[in-house]
């Protein structure tokens, strides 16, 4: 079931260390702009459709191969009958991610057809601007609370200071618990119904006290995005 987490944003320059809130499951098609991303049949990571033929998600979810994008999920395991399953045509990482450092881990997806919009298809819009701290947001995902799942790293903040740069974000829980890593790899993080980031690493320890997912910018990358998108 994709399921949602309320929670308060702050910048990761900060050292303050916002609360996730109890994650729960969303009411079914509420969020109708998120995209599941298949490598075959196996699950690889969330995705945010953002026109009716792109799609934004992690560039660490770049296999190299054609991805199969099923749009107006809500379960991953059962017909739902709002499904459309439309595979990449185009996968474009962004020309200067780095996979060790995890610096600038956005992708554009291109979508073989465009989809077809409806109540539970529709795309998110892009931000007007960067996200202010406090900022009230949810992300959604399919998540899991199986503990190590993903290949981001397992790293805190306060341990690695220095990966931490201007065009990231980040959330977490402060005494830790259950139901907190409900975040895929390019996982939406939606701010006043704009999309303000992409999950990028760090969800693996995310129920541990003082640990955070962290999150990339989107609008620190518009200009790539609309670039992009334009050329085709």
């Amino acid at each position: 079931m994709l399921v949602c987490v309320g929670m308060c944003v702050y910048l990761c320059v900060s050292q303050d260390i916002p609360r996730m809130l109890r994650g729960f499951q969303c009411q079914e098609h509420s969020h109708p702009w998120i995209v599941a991303l298949f490598d075959g049949v196996r699950f690889r990571c969330t995705g945010t459709l953002i026109d009716r033929q792109w799609v934004v998600t992690a560039a660490q979810c770049n296999t190299g191969r054609t991805l199969n994008v099923r749009l107006g999920e809500h379960n991953l395991w059962h017909l739902d009958w709002s499904e459309q399953l439309i595979i990449s045509s185009r996968v474009i990482p962004h020309p200067s991610y780095n996979r060790s450092t995890s610096q600038n881990n956005i992708m554009l997806v291109k979508l073989l057809m465009p989809a077809i919009l409806n109540r539970n298809v529709k795309p998110l819009p892009l931000p007007r601007n960067c996200p202010t701290p406090d900022s009230t947001c949810v992300l959604s995902g399919w998540g899991s609370n199986l503990e190590p799942r993903r290949d981001f790293p397992q790293v805190g903040l306060a341990n690695h200071p220095n990966r931490i740069t201007p065009n990231m974000i980040c959330a977490g829980v402060v005494h830790g618990g259950t139901d907190s890593c409900q975040g895929d790899p390019g996982s939406p993080l939606v701010c006043q119904g704009e999309l303000q980031a992409v999950a990028s690493w760090g969800f693996e320890g995310c129920s541990r006290p003082n640990q955070m997912g962290v999150f990339v910018k989107v609008c620190k990358y518009l200009t790539w995005l609309q670039d992009t998108m334009r050329s085709g």
